[in-house]
């Protein structure tokens, strides 16, 4: 098995990658738009509207970013690729909370506890008179 020869075809450029602050960019820019884009139907008319919405994405992405000009195939790939890590993420959850008997996951709390807490912890600095009846 050798190498594949291209021949008359020039490597794809690689893009860099999305930065959380673009992919949330993005999903808020899909979310208005995702009646249309996670239509089921098939028909002609409504892969039209579904190719027309994601040039209208793409333009609304790349006036508001500027930085890297995204073309509508890879902010739909970038879409779907998203869509797709965040329904692994939820079946991992859902199958590490059914193996903890329905608390919460070891990920989650993993995650939780990563993260610098942002509000005082109401418990610290109670007076024993709150717990006097």
């Amino acid at each position: 098995m050798g190498k594949r020869k291209i021949e008359n075809e020039e490597k794809r450029k690689r893009e860099p990658n999305y930065t959380k602050a673009e992919t949330r960019r993005l999903l808020k820019i899909i979310a208005t738009r995702a009646h249309i884009i996670e239509n089921k139907r098939t028909d002609s008319v409504t892969w039209k509207q579904k190719e027309e919405t994601w040039k209208e994405i793409a333009a609304e992405y790349n006036a508001i970013t500027g930085n890297v000009i995204r073309t509508p195939e890879r902010i739909r790939q970038k879409y779907e690729a998203t869509k797709r890590d965040i329904k692994r993420k939820v079946a991992f959850n859902k199958k590490e909370t059914y193996k903890t008997g329905g608390g919460s996951s070891p990920e989650i709390w993993r995650r939780r506890m990563s993260f610098p807490m942002r509000r005082r912890n109401p418990w610290s600095k109670i007076e024993s008179s709150h717990f006097i009846s």
